[in-house]
């Protein structure tokens, strides 16, 4: 699991962090699909949006 803690952050820091974020977003979807399949982690997402 990826953990990142962001302190004094500047606004070109935002690109970083978000493709992080959607690593970690993409890391917890196949966690809770309970598989390593694309297609189970994108329903997972799927139901959060």
């Amino acid at each position: 699991m990826i953990c990142l803690n962001i302190r004094q952050a500047k606004i070109e820091d935002a690109e970083e962090a978000a493709e992080l974020i959607c690593m970690a977003w993409g890391e917890c979807a196949y966690v809770l699909a309970g598989s390593n399949n694309q297609k189970d982690a994108q329903e997972v997402i799927k139901k959060f949006y």
